[in-house]
């Protein structure tokens, strides 16, 4: 669900963008949270 991806304004991902998460058991198994855009070191 888009309430999960970190970050202000309109929280979107784009199809194959690469993410970080933390997993979290929940009431129908494992599910992702704290999603955020994952930066690549430059």
């Amino acid at each position: 669900h888009y309430s999960v991806i970190e970050g202000k304004g309109f929280r979107t991902l784009a199809e194959n963008q690469k993410v970080e998460f933390e997993v979290k058991v929940g009431p129908k198994g494992p599910q992702a949270t704290m999603v955020k855009k994952f930066a690549a070191a430059k």
